[in-house]
């Protein structure tokens, strides 16, 4: 008898126990879900890359934040700053960097995304330091939604690969022909001009030791000169006889009108 009494407490203890246990369990809230990729993206050597941080089908929200880590490859590519999504424009939400480790949040209600929102979060800006053809994941790690009571929920992840490219190949622009607007014009091949043999330089240069004496012709009519052969060249007097008789009748001209003045009453 007093077996059975002790057997039937044993197991009334056991039955109170489990029934105290499992009360906080249904009386804890549930947390927000949600699905967060990145998708894939590519970049030059050198270069700086804005890769955003989208959240889909919010549910059991708001969400007011969110906090996660991501993963890469350092010698290819490297995490340096991060920035507000289009989610999280409003001056409320406030995003912090850590090691490669990244909260957002906000302290309004009113902010938080309610349930249905999709859009990116945040924006993480890399910086490119592997050659072409390297490629790096991009994993996010450690997820965590909370909503405006602290309680924390989690999100599906769907990560993405980042793959150095080479930078797009530079052709020079066209020849303008030096300055300014216009187009190309192709140089022309210069017109070879005819040159005279040695000979005909000689008849040309020196005239001929036996000329030719015009015969005298009618008073009535005034001789003609001798018209110059076809071929034949006429030099100008170089400058400075130009200039001397230029002179010479200027110096004639005032001697006439100082003559002049004197002779006159």
């Amino acid at each position: 008898m007093e077996r059975r009494t002790i057997v039937a407490l044993l197991a009334t203890s056991f039955f109170l126990v489990a029934m105290v246990a499992e009360i906080p369990a249904l009386a804890q809230p549930t947390g927000p879900t949600a699905d967060i990729r990145i998708d894939d993206a590519t970049g030059t050597p050198g270069t700086f890359v804005e890769v955003p941080v989208i959240i889909t089908n919010v549910a059991n929200g708001p969400v007011q934040g969110i906090r996660l880590r991501i993963d890469c490859e350092k010698r290819v590519l490297n995490l340096t700053s991060i920035s507000n999504g289009d989610l999280t424009r409003a001056p409320t939400w406030i995003t912090r960097l850590g090691t490669d480790t990244m909260v957002i949040a906000t302290n309004d209600t009113g902010a938080a995304l309610q349930n249905g929102r999709s859009g990116s979060v945040v924006l993480l800006t890399f910086k490119v330091s592997g050659s072409p053809g390297k490629t790096s994941r991009m994993n996010m790690t450690l997820i965590e939604l909370a909503n405006p009571d602290g309680v924390l929920g989690n999100a599906s992840a769907k990560n993405g690969t980042f793959t150095v490219i080479s930078p797009p190949a530079t052709t020079p622009p066209p020849y303008t022909g030096g300055g300014g607007g216009g187009y190309f014009v192709p140089p022309t091949t210069p017109t070879p001009k005819a040159t005279l043999g040695a000979e005909e330089e000689t008849e040309l240069e020196a005239p001929s030791s036996s000329t030719h004496t015009p015969e005298s012709t009618s008073s009535e009519s005034p001789a003609e000169a001798p018209s110059p052969k076809p071929g034949t060249v006429l030099r100008t007097p170089p400058l400075f006889v130009l200039l001397i008789g230029i002179g010479v009748i200027v110096a004639a001209g005032m001697l006439i009108v100082i003559v002049r003045r004197r002779k006159a009453p």
